[in-house]
């Protein structure tokens, strides 16, 4: 378990890394004057300390998770939901949205270890099957993406979220 939390901490943090870097990369090159390399560090700097400023209690890591989230930022609210979890790892819902942060930043097989802990606690947790259904349509295994889907649109029939899954599911029969 140490080894995953430790993989998992190795792999967010250079996502965070990569993402800042290139982040970056692209203000500069949008810039109009040139910049110091003193300015350059100066901002690096400013977004790791970013990190550092982290809240420390749970309840504040989970809302800032779901601003980041909120606004596509994976690598930031991965980071936030992992922090929180490593407090209170027993929620459910934080477990699903820390894996959906991962699918978001392209690790589908972890998305998918995080949904299928929230499955082994609660076989209907309509989140966490809904985006199993989409790890394993990336993963184009329609016939394991049905499956998830049928589950959630067991226990929400209705809504939005119904609805694209509705969709999805036409697309798999095409």
């Amino acid at each position: 378990m140490k080894t995953e939390s430790r993989r998992d901490t190795f792999i967010i943090l250079s996502v965070l890394i990569i993402f800042a870097a290139g982040y970056f990369i692209v203000k500069l090159l949008s810039q109009d004057t040139p910049r110091s390399g003193r300015e350059n560090q100066n901002d690096m700097a400013t977004a790791m300390g970013e990190m550092k400023d982290f809240p420390e209690d749970y309840e504040s890591l989970v809302n800032l998770g779901n601003d980041f989230m909120d606004r596509m930022n994976y690598p930031m609210a991965a980071e936030s939901y992992r922090r929180a979890l490593a407090i209170d790892g027993s929620s459910l819902d934080v477990i699903t949205d820390y894996g959906a942060c991962l699918h978001g930043m392209g690790l589908v097989e972890r998305a998918k270890d995080e949904f299928t802990k929230v499955l082994a606690q609660n076989k209907e947790h309509p989140i966490a099957n809904y985006d199993m259904g989409i790890v394993f349509y990336d993963l184009e295994q329609p016939d394991s993406a049905r499956y998830y889907w049928e589950k959630f649109l067991a226990v929400e029939p209705e809504g939005r979220a119904a609805e694209a899954i509705r969709e999805f599911l036409k697309k798999l029969d095409e």
